[in-house]
């Protein structure tokens, strides 16, 4: 009898085991096909939400364009960052120098302007050389002439023919005209105004035919050192 009853109660858990597990794979199987029917669904709706924006593009295209972006590609390359900083201060220079003229004269050209760098020797202006130009080129004829009377009067002396004091005469009227013309060649430097150091043209206060005498004290071109 108590076997029977065994028997009974295995049977009976078999059946309920066997119920569980239909009840599972049709639990399964309704969530799978519930799936299938949501992106069916999706499915068309995008089909019927593509159709409808064509349709409204076609009616009213202007609605569409609103929503388009111009888009700029630029590649990528690696590039120089600086980086600034505004602040207030006061800057100083090292050499502040004042640029007089070195001879009188009346001022013809200015070849400069205010915060223009210029570098040393650079000429800032001239001065009326015409008079010295004028004497340069008397001299050069003199000497020329000189030049050669003195060569001729060597060539003589070196062949003991003429006079010693001809020869010295000569020799030291081409002398004194060298001279004059290297002095002659200074003041037309001196006429023009150079800048001493290598700058920036911080003020400018001559102006063309000024006395460069009268202004003497005014004149030049003050240069802020770089």
């Amino acid at each position: 009898m108590k076997s029977r009853y065994t028997i009974q109660l295995i049977i009976f858990a078999f059946a309920m085991i066997t119920l569980a597990s239909c009840g599972g794979e049709s639990s399964g199987t309704a969530k799978t096909a519930k799936l299938e029917k949501l992106k069916t669904e999706q499915a068309e709706l995008a089909k019927e939400i593509s159709a409808l924006e064509k349709e409204i593009a076609q009616a009213n295209p202007e609605a569409v364009a609103i929503r388009k972006k111009d888009v700029i590609t630029t590649t990528l390359a690696p590039i120089k960052f600086d980086y600034f900083v505004q602040t207030q201060g006061m800057v100083q220079s090292e050499d502040n120098i004042l640029v007089s003229a070195e001879s009188m004269g009346v001022v013809t050209s200015v070849f400069v302007k205010e915060g223009q760098s210029v570098r040393k020797g650079e000429v800032l202006a001239q001065i009326d050389n015409k008079i010295t130009l004028r004497s340069i080129d008397e001299v050069k004829s003199g000497l020329h002439l000189a030049t050669t009377i003195y060569e001729k009067q060597k060539n003589l002396w070196d062949q003991k023919i003429g006079t010693e004091i001809q020869f010295l005469q000569a020799k030291n009227n081409k002398e004194n005209l060298e001279k004059k013309l290297a002095t002659l060649n200074e003041q037309l430097d001196m006429a023009r105004i150079k800048s001493p150091i290598n700058g920036t043209v911080e003020q400018v206060n001559v102006k063309i035919g000024q006395n460069a005498a009268l202004v003497l004290r005014h004149l030049g071109l003050s240069i802020q050192w770089i």
